[in-house]
């Protein structure tokens, strides 16, 4: 299936990411970026409902080329509340760190 993810103009200047990228210690053209590949990764590879439940941790990142800690970057996404568009929820980003940390 091909999928597209819609940005809008308003994303540039989007505080959230602002905040991302503070935290996780990168540049805001890095965090819109990982962001955007976690995007892309999520419509293609989540379940329907956006539902990132059967991935670890490390999957997760991957889907969004972060080369580094992972659980970082997940805890990144969590404080900044970036994952808050769509069908993308924040409670569903929780759901999947809390049965990856159980996993770990």
């Amino acid at each position: 299936r091909q999928m597209y993810i819609e940005f809008h103009d308003g994303l540039r200047d989007e505080i959230k990411l602002h905040r991302l990228a503070a935290l996780l210690e990168c540049s805001y053209v890095a965090a819109l970026g990982h962001v955007s590949c976690l995007w892309l990764w999520t419509a293609q590879s989540a379940s329907q409902d956006g539902s990132l439940l059967d991935f670890t941790v490390e999957e997760i990142a991957h889907g969004a080329l972060w080369t580094g800690d992972c659980s970082q970057f997940l805890e990144a996404l969590k404080k900044a509340k970036e994952w808050t568009t769509n069908r993308f929820q924040l409670d569903i980003l929780n759901e999947a760190l809390t049965k990856a940390e159980r996993n770990a």
